[in-house]
């Protein structure tokens, strides 16, 4: 119907000539059919993929070229494009080269969703450790495997399985804006903002360090934990824009006091009260070194109201210590955050300049290089979603 009602639309301009209006007569006929569209929230194509296909094929037009729509078509159908939708009438009277870039961007951000999933299923990110064999037996590495565990028991309660609709795609919009929401509170509530990257070329080889704005008394790579060069190789490989604060707040060690026990009368193992009062005193240090080594000061109101962190400090609190330090126990915790929150990035975030995106469950950051120039003035990049808007 547009495309019948547009050239009508521009003879009556046409024949209404106005040699003040700085607009051509096809230019004001689009222009009236948009704005009609924009009032009535027919642009609106959450809820229609045939709508969805129409508007996309009358915005592409040549006497057409309605930026915004096609922008809002394109990106909605390449979230939801699948082969049935490829065979229907309506979008095989799309452009072959729309159809083609449709497929592409569509197929792309699958392989996306695909890749997250198989990360997020199971959080296995052993790929970050350089050498497995090696890392497996240290605290640091003993401490990530725990904290996979609490976050598969802690999604379990929330989701009933972890991962979703077992044996089935399960990754949607809304689970990657809660887990984004939620891990990048965990994030704020950690991460050491005095340490940033420090990249300099004349380090071949080595031009990411990490360093600490107010001191120089800092390495972030130690003899057991090569943590930058870790992320640094890790962040390459997947193609990943580093973190800018990629550090965490440490604890300061606690002296490690050692329990023993004696025999009852009857045989069994009891604490006597020395060491019931050692293991109060003990925990009640922890309690206190692990809250200080966050930012729990700088947050504002919604933290106090946000389960994970909750369950966090129970969890910290409540961790086997007996073998590592507070801070490889943290450090554990924080190169599994890191792998998780760079793959959270790739997708959580949308396209800009979308209009109708509330309560949309499939992925809206689609590819938009193939899109004709007149749709992303040359700057593709710039209205994709982008990991440093994350």
């Amino acid at each position: 119907m547009l495309a019948t009602l547009q050239p009508e639309i521009e003879v009556m301009y046409d024949l209404d000539h106005n040699e003040y209006s700085r607009l051509t007569s096809r230019e004001r006929s689009v222009q009236m059919i948009t704005n009609y569209l924009t009032e009535h929230k027919l642009d609106d194509v959450r809820n229609s993929i045939k709508q969805a296909i129409s508007l996309l094929a009358w915005a592409e037009q040549d006497n057409v070229r309605w930026r915004q729509g096609y922008l809002e078509s394109f990106v909605h159908l390449a979230g939801v494009l699948n082969p049935q939708i490829e065979e229907l009438p309506d979008f095989k009277r799309l452009s072959v080269a729309t159809r083609r870039n449709l497929g592409i961007a569509a197929k792309t951000l699958q392989l996306r969703v695909m890749e997250a999933e198989e990360k997020l299923a199971t959080f296995d990110f052993d790929d970050v450790w350089p050498d497995l064999g090696k890392a497996a037996g240290t605290p640091v590495y003993q401490s990530y495997q725990a904290f996979r565990q609490f976050l598969i028991n802690y999604l379990t309660g929330i989701y009933g399985n972890w991962p979703p609709n077992q044996g089935q795609a399960w990754f949607n919009r809304k689970i990657a804006l809660d887990m984004q929401r939620d891990f990048g509170m965990l994030y704020d509530y950690l991460v050491n903002r005095d340490v940033a990257w420090d990249a300099r070329e004349e380090r071949p080889g080595n031009k990411w360090q990490m360093i600490n704005l107010k001191t120089e008394d800092f390495r972030a790579n130690l003899p057991e934990l090569p943590l930058s060069d870790m992320l640094v190789a890790w962040d390459t490989k997947h193609g990943y824009t580093h973190i800018p604060h990629a550090y965490p707040l440490l604890p300061r060690d606690v002296p490690q006091t050692r329990v023993t026990q004696k025999k009852s009368l009857f045989g069994g193992l009891k604490k006597n009260k020395t060491d019931t009062t050692k293991d109060a005193k003990t925990h009640l240090q922890l309690s206190i070194v692990f809250s200080d080594a966050t930012n729990i000061e700088k947050m504002d109101s919604s933290f106090s109201t946000n389960a994970l962190i909750d369950r966090f400090e129970h969890f910290e609190l409540g961790a086997d210590l007996k073998t590592m330090t507070p801070r490889e126990a943290r450090l554990g915790r924080w190169v599994l955050l890191h792998g998780i929150l760079q793959v959270l990035s790739t997708l959580s975030l949308d396209v800009q300049s979308l209009k109708h995106t509330d309560g949309v469950r499939y992925f809206l950051c689609t590819d938009l290089k193939r899109c004709p120039e007149w749709v992303t003035n040359g700057q593709a990049e710039l209205l994709e979603a982008s990991q440093l808007r994350s």
